[in-house]
């Protein structure tokens, strides 16, 4: 196996992972009131306001989503390089 296989396993296990807290996450916040239940519609009028709890940008679920479906821009990247060290 590569190592770029392998971590495509990583990253596979990881967004199925979170996909499985996401869904615990989504059913615990409507039972708190916290979003809407989206099998029972409401107008517009009476729909919950919605506040975000996430401190990223973007939520870890997302993260991992998106790199897993290899949709991360070249931008988004972050390059970590060695440097020599010089004592």
């Amino acid at each position: 196996m590569t190592l770029s296989f392998l971590r495509h396993l990583q990253s596979k296990l990881i967004f199925q992972q979170l996909k499985i807290k996401r869904e615990a996450e989504r059913k615990d916040a409507i039972a708190k009131g916290l979003i809407d239940d989206p099998n029972k519609p409401r107008s517009l009028s009476e729909a919950i306001h919605f506040q975000g709890t996430c401190l990223d940008m973007c939520p870890e679920f997302e993260m991992h989503q998106r790199e897993y479906q290899n949709n991360v821009e070249k931008w988004e990247i972050v390059v970590i390089l060695a440097k020599p060290s010089i004592y």
